[in-house]
C-alpha cells in the first residue's frame, strides 16, 4: 500500500508538472505575440516621408466670377441699406447715414478681399493613386481622395461659369455626401480631362 501511495505522489508530481510546461508554453506564446504586435506600431520618426504636393491654381477667370458675385451680392446689401436709410430719413441724423454708407463701402472691399485671399489660397492636385484639394483662408482643409474610392464625377456649371468657359467637378465617394469633393474654377476641357483620367484609374482600380 505503502507502494502504491508513494507511486500515487510521483503520478500525480508528473501531472503538475505537466500541466505548468503547458501553461508556461501558452504564457510564452503569448508574450511573443504581444512583442510581434508591439513591433508593428510605428513612431512618428519612422514613418516614410511624403513629398510636399505640387498644387495647381484654379483658373484665373475664377477668381473673375468670384468677384462679380461678391460685387453682386454687395450691391444688393448697399440698396438694401440705402433704402432703409432712405425710408427713415426724417428720424435719423446726417451723420449716421453718412456712417453707415461708409461702413457698407467698406464691408464690400473686405468681401472683395477676402475674396482674392480664398482664391490664392485654393488649388488642387493628382497624383497615381489620389486626387487633392485645399481651400481655406484662416482654416485651411485638405482633402485627399483615392481613385479606389471614387463612385463617379460629374460636372457642373452655372450661367455665369459658362460665360467664363468655367466647370466645376464633383467627386462622388463610397463614404457618401460628407466625403463628396468638389473642385471649382476649372477650364471647361481642363475639368473634362481630369474627369476622363480619374474615372478611368477608378475603374482600373475595381479591375484589380
Amino acid at each position: 500500500m505503502r507502494g502504491s501511495l508513494i507511486n500515487g505522489l510521483i503520478l500525480f508530481h508528473a501531472y503538475t508538472d505537466w500541466k505548468e510546461s503547458i501553461f508556461m508554453q501558452g504564457a510564452n506564446k503569448q508574450i511573443r505575440n504581444t512583442e510581434n504586435t508591439m513591433s508593428e506600431f510605428l513612431q512618428p520618426a519612422e514613418l516614410p516621408y511624403a513629398d510636399a504636393p505640387a498644387y495647381t491654381p484654379l483658373n484665373s477667370r475664377y477668381r473673375k466670377v468670384l468677384l462679380l458675385l461678391a460685387t453682386g451680392y454687395a450691391l444688393v446689401f448697399f440698396a438694401a441699406v440705402a433704402a432703409l436709410l432712405t425710408g427713415f430719413a426724417e428720424l435719423v441724423s446726417h451723420w449716421l447715414i453718412f456712417f453707415a454708407v461708409v461702413a457698407s463701402l467698406a464691408l464690400c472691399l473686405v468681401v472683395m478681399y477676402w475674396v482674392t485671399l480664398f482664391y490664392q489660397s485654393a488649388g488642387y492636385g493628382i497624383r497615381k493613386k489620389e486626387v487633392f484639394y485645399k481651400s481655406g483662408v484662416l482654416f485651411q482643409s485638405l482633402i485627399a481622395i483615392p481613385f479606389s474610392r471614387v463612385q463617379h464625377c460629374e460636372l457642373e456649371s452655372g450661367p455665369l461659369d459658362r460665360r467664363f468657359g468655367l466647370a466645376s467637378l464633383t467627386i462622388y465617394t463610397a463614404g457618401g455626401d460628407g466625403s463628396d469633393l468638389t473642385i471649382p474654377g476649372l477650364a471647361e476641357q481642363e475639368a473634362l480631362q481630369i474627369k476622363q483620367f480619374i474615372t478611368s484609374m477608378a475603374d482600373l482600380d475595381e479591375e484589380e
